[in-house]
């Protein structure tokens, strides 16, 4: 038995779908994106949209990044018979959601009016703390002049 070899053909393309997604309204982005994405290559190796099969990084890439809007995607293709793999030629960096921090509030804890009041003194006053603590007062200049005694008194404030 003779085993029939498949011809395997591989590919880069730069995809932009920039053009096409300003128009689209934003909750329907995504959908629209990965279809467009199947249109473009199914039309470059000449298949139809159906055998068109997206890779897990193109597929998170599209759904994380299809809100913001696209310029050129650069894909690898890789024909194997009548089915087409495309996946991200080169790894881009996918935003990702960071937790929390520690000190931060949540939504379940809502900041109040009066914290924020709190805040803004403490910031105050460390930033008056800080300029105190830079600017250090001069000592007074020691005058030669002899002291007053007790008993004697200043001249008087009319007020």
């Amino acid at each position: 038995m003779a085993t029939a070899t498949i011809a395997t053909t591989k590919m880069t393309r730069t995809v932009n779908l920039s053009k096409r997604m300003k128009t689209t309204h934003m909750p329907r982005r995504i959908t629209n994106s990965i279809r467009l994405m199947r249109e473009e290559i199914a039309r470059h190796t000449k298949t139809t949209p159906d055998q068109v099969k997206i890779g897990g990084e193109l597929n998170r890439y599209l759904m994380l990044g299809a809100i913001q809007g696209f310029y050129g995607i650069k894909v690898a293709v890789e024909k194997t018979g009548d089915s087409v793999t495309v996946d991200l030629l080169e790894k881009r960096k996918i935003p990702v959601t960071t937790p929390a921090k520690a000190g931060s509030k949540g939504k379940d804890e809502k900041a109040k009016p009066g914290d924020k009041k709190e805040e803004r003194t403490s910031k105050a006053d460390s930033a008056k703390e800080s300029k105190e603590v830079a600017k250090k007062p001069k000592p007074a200049p020691q005058s030669t002049e002899p002291t007053k005694a007790s008993g004697e008194q200043g001249p008087e404030k009319k007020g």
